[in-house]
């Protein structure tokens, strides 16, 4: 098990629109968030300064990947609110990290097996993320 710490805004990956330019034999991809790109590099760049972290093959195995999501409380919000069932949605946070950790933890995100998220108040804001490697091996049974 892996468990590392991102500090910072974490910032969802928006939706993704694809157009095809006249003249253009192939479309254009372009995403909604323009704060996406520097926040999976930061991911990235913590992911590959972690001590022990290599890349997971699939003849290797899976992976669980558990995602906490702390971010800053709003002044305006009365203590009285604890869940954090705003904006942004926990799958475009998600999906955003696991695109962040491909060709650093894993070699694709298909490889993910089991995915936990949790976003929550608190300070400083940060990312933490915990990275189980399951191998073939471990699973066999008998």
């Amino acid at each position: 098990m892996i468990h590392f710490v991102v500090y910072g805004h974490a910032e969802a990956q928006g939706s993704t629109r694809a157009f095809i330019p006249k003249g253009w034999s192939r479309p254009v991809i372009t995403t909604a968030s323009k704060k996406m790109k520097p926040w999976r590099q930061q991911i990235t760049g913590t992911a590959i300064d972690v001590q022990g972290m290599q890349l997971w093959t699939r003849e290797q195995g899976g992976v669980n990947l558990t995602l906490v999501f702390v971010m800053a409380r709003p002044a305006s919000l009365q203590k009285r609110f604890t869940v954090l069932n705003k904006k942004p949605d926990v799958d475009k946070l998600a999906r955003c990290v696991l695109d962040a950790l491909v060709g650093i933890a894993y070699e694709d995100d298909a490889q993910v097996a089991a995915l936990h998220v949790v976003k929550t108040y608190g300070t400083p804001e940060r990312l933490e993320i915990g990275i189980d490697f399951i191998s073939h091996e471990s699973r066999k049974t008998g």
